[in-house]
């Protein structure tokens, strides 16, 4: 359907607001994505601050044009910009799940098991953070680095095993002076009962 050119400009500024935050993945979506499934996972992404964009290509590519390192930006097919406000890693793995939602609902249609088993929701076509462009590579393994949850677990766990560390060096040294002293008064002791 033709958009109204209110409604180009309104998606105009809304794409040069993701491209200014710099910080997305783009996918390229299969043509039997449920809109059950696509629904689900932007459900279950609002919850945490992440979101998912249908792509006109055509638009878009035109306002990415402009920035740095996507002037020859070429979109084919059903695209998809994924973004977060905070944790992009955790909106990916949040949306990886469009695939097993997927495979649920054609499984409800009565598809073929095979084509089932084969099935792959979207393929990774590029990312760009902070005014770098990634590769579809490196845009896939942004979703098996740990989110900033399991970043702050970590960091507690090493902050905690350091001063665990620290208190049982402050009590050995406790220990050793107290048993130092504890000989050296059991020695004045014995000396002065001679």
């Amino acid at each position: 359907m033709a958009k109204t050119r209110k409604q180009k400009t309104s998606l105009i500024e809304k794409y040069k607001e993701l491209l200014d935050n710099g910080n997305f993945v783009i996918v390229n979506l299969s043509t039997k994505v449920p809109a059950q499934a696509m629904n689900m996972v932007r459900l279950i992404m609002s919850e945490t601050g992440g979101k998912v964009y249908l792509l006109k290509n055509k638009v878009f590519t035109k306002v990415a044009s402009g920035y740095q390192g996507l002037e020859d930006l070429q979109l084919e097919g059903i695209m998809a910009l994924i973004s977060a406000d905070e944790d992009l890693v955790s909106a990916l793995k949040t949306f990886e799940k469009i695939t097993d939602f997927a495979k649920s609902e054609l499984a409800l249609r009565g598809e073929d098991e095979e084509f089932i088993k084969k099935y792959k929701a979207f393929d990774y076509a590029l990312g760009y953070m902070d005014g770098q462009v990634l590769g579809k590579q490196d845009a896939a393994k942004l979703s098996s680095l740990p989110s900033k949850e399991q970043l702050y677990g970590q960091m507690a766990g090493l902050f905690a095993n350091t001063i665990k560390g620290f208190m049982h060096v402050l009590n050995g040294n406790t220990l050793n002076l107290m048993y130092a002293l504890q000989d050296l008064r059991e020695k004045k002791s014995s000396e002065s009962n001679q």
